[in-house]
């Protein structure tokens, strides 16, 4: 049974969910005491669907001998999607254990590095990058489905990338 397409949405609204929080975060919602919280409550979750996304389509890709190429261009934008919001979130868990545990002066070049990645508009523009990368392959997803005439913003993505 093919389960990738259970899994992916997930994580495709919750990266999307979260993409549009770290934008708003620029605003003074991103002062809020609950906002840190709240949008890595859809990312860590997100990342981690994405993980299993790509799991589960490169096991459903070893039996389509069709469109290969399509599929494989939608593999690397899968990728590039799970790296840019893996990145974020590891960044954000350096944070995470940085404030629980006050780490020791020896990796302070890692907090430097930490500080700048998690700078709000630094990381907004990740975010930004990695929703776009999300729906490049959602829409390549949609072209190997139900081909690339489903709709046209997959005929726009399938004719810019193909």
């Amino acid at each position: 049974m093919n389960m990738h397409p259970f899994v992916v949405h997930f994580p495709i609204a919750l990266l999307s969910m979260y993409a549009l929080m770290e934008f708003l975060a620029m605003s003074s919602l991103g002062k809020k005491s609950w906002w840190k919280p709240t949008k890595l409550s859809f990312l860590f979750p997100g990342i981690l669907g994405a993980f299993f996304g790509l799991i589960t389509g490169n096991i459903i890709s070893e039996k389509i001998d069709s469109v290969q190429n399509l599929i494989e261009t939608h593999e690397f934008f899968a990728w590039i999607t799970t790296w840019i919001f893996g990145i974020i979130a590891v960044f954000y868990l350096v944070d995470l254990f940085d404030n629980k545990l006050r780490l020791n002066k020896y990796i302070s070049m890692v907090m430097k590095i930490k500080d700048f990645f998690l700078n709000r508009y630094f990381i907004a523009l990740l975010a930004i990058i990695g929703f776009v990368s999300l729906m490049i392959t959602g829409a390549l997803g949609g072209a190997i489905v139900r081909g690339p005439d489903v709709d046209i913003f997959v005929r726009i993505i399938y004719d810019l990338v193909m």
